[in-house]
């Protein structure tokens, strides 16, 4: 258990501040709207449909070959659809994108532990401060931003 806790302690921090995060950026009873109009929870089953047959989009216009790539969003759909019975529908988005902010800062931190050198001191500060340095660098919020 000591070794876990001695080993662990940086995720705790940025569940931590990712929970500040949370705290001060979540807006009860509202929808985050993004800039992508594309709302899986209003009706997942034709989003998921429209995912499975992206190639033809007739339901814009006249019809056309998808060149932006909906498939791409059949994971979070279907991540987003098991979520919805769990979370209400204003809190599924808010959920999403805090949820790979935080997981984006744990994986940088992981990448980092497991390419810094072992030997080295005070490897899971370095670790953890590439972690936040990245969860708060402008490119990554700007790709989150919805």
């Amino acid at each position: 258990m000591k070794r876990f806790i001695r080993t662990m302690w940086p995720i705790a921090i940025l569940i931590f501040i990712e929970s500040i995060l949370v705290g001060i950026n979540f807006t009860p009873h509202t929808n985050l709207v993004g800039w992508d109009n594309m709302y899986p929870e209003l009706n997942f089953g034709l989003n998921i449909e429209r995912s499975l047959t992206s190639v033809w989009q007739e339901y814009r216009g006249m019809g056309y070959m998808d060149g932006m790539s909906h498939a791409a969003n059949l994971i979070h759909y279907l991540f987003l659809w098991i979520m919805s019975f769990l979370l209400p529908q204003q809190i599924l988005r808010y959920f999403y994108i805090f949820l790979t902010h935080l997981v984006g800062g744990i994986g940088i931190y992981m990448l980092l532990t497991y390419l810094l050198p072992k030997k080295k001191k005070h490897m899971q500060w370095i670790a953890l401060t590439g972690a936040i340095v990245y969860q708060y660098c402008f490119a990554t919020i700007i790709n989150l931003f919805p």
